[in-house]
């Protein structure tokens, strides 16, 4: 399925690797509204041992903006290209990345995932992520929602309780 272009929608930029969060603050200098979704991580080294913020989608940032200002975009530094189909830039839907600006910004972990093609779309109706939409995982005892961007063919996981979520409407 193929969106039309949308004036101030978000997409996604490719970017040079560990330049996300570099490209995203450009960008929120110059007016733009950006996302780099992170999760965190201990890193060891031989002296010692560090929780670091790691992007969630490596060599991503989310902008929302206006096609028509695309060429101002890829000239940024450290902005590869704009995810699309040849030169044409491919909107992502609003509802994914509102729900993973809820997940970054409600402080729950969310980790990197294998995208999933096929499972059960949920949404969660109960408690702090009331509202988020995504695809339901089973893991024993934790239950898990995965959010999908589509267009990159990258997922990311949260934990929910079972009883918080229901199947979603088409």
């Amino acid at each position: 399925m193929r969106m039309n272009l949308v004036a101030n929608s978000w997409y996604a930029l490719h970017v040079k690797c560990h330049k996300e969060l570099e490209v995203a603050s450009h960008l929120a200098s110059e007016g733009y509204e950006t996302l780099v979704p992170t999760h965190r991580v201990r890193r060891k080294w031989s002296d010692r041992s560090k929780d670091v913020d790691l992007p969630l989608f490596p060599s991503y940032a989310f902008c929302r903006f206006n096609p028509e200002a695309k060429f101002a975009i890829v000239s940024m530094p450290s902005v590869l290209k704009i995810v699309g189909f040849g030169s044409a830039p491919i909107p992502i839907s609003a509802e994914e990345i509102d729900s993973l600006r809820v997940v970054c910004e409600r402080g729950h972990r969310c980790t990197p995932h294998p995208f999933l093609s096929a499972g059960q779309k949920v949404r969660v109706v109960a408690g702090p992520l009331s509202g988020v939409n995504g695809i339901l995982l089973s893991y024993g005892r934790n239950n898990r929602i995965v959010l999908s961007v589509e267009l990159l063919r990258a997922a990311a996981a949260v934990e929910v309780d079972e009883e918080s979520v229901v199947v979603a409407n088409s």
